[in-house]
């Protein structure tokens, strides 16, 4: 059986999909409301948050929310199967980041930049 379903994100969008059963409407619901489903900034709580896209000059595309009030950015890594979308919320290491995810731009370089001249476990840079 085919149906439609809307549903309502709390945050001015609405996602609709069409799905064949109850399992791939919840597959389908998951990966928009991933994106979509975000409330709020997890720096300033503001609800002003917007969609934004980049393409770097290799072509490898960058997607993330920005926050209007603060300018704050949180990143989405890209599933290798399926393309998919998916919230970056844990670091490289497999660590939970601060403010669910969210920064700002030249904080997170900063960090990013410690963290390469950063000693190792014996003290050496």
């Amino acid at each position: 059986m085919k149906a439609t379903l809307r549903y309502n994100a709390g945050n001015g969008f609405w996602v609709e999909v069409e799905a064949e059963g109850v399992k791939d409407a919840i597959k389908v619901m998951s990966q928009y409301l991933e994106v979509f489903g975000v409330q709020e900034c997890g720096k300033c709580q503001s609800k002003a948050i917007v969609c934004s896209h980049n393409q770097d000059s290799e072509g490898h595309d960058y997607y993330k929310l920005r926050c209007t009030a603060c300018g704050a950015l949180l990143d989405f890594g890209q599933h290798k199967s399926g393309g998919t979308l998916f919230v970056k919320r844990k670091d490289k290491e497999g660590m939970w980041l601060p403010d669910g995810g969210w920064y700002h731009y030249s904080k997170r370089q900063q960090q990013s930049e410690e963290a390469q001249v950063a000693p190792d476990d014996q003290g050496y840079f």
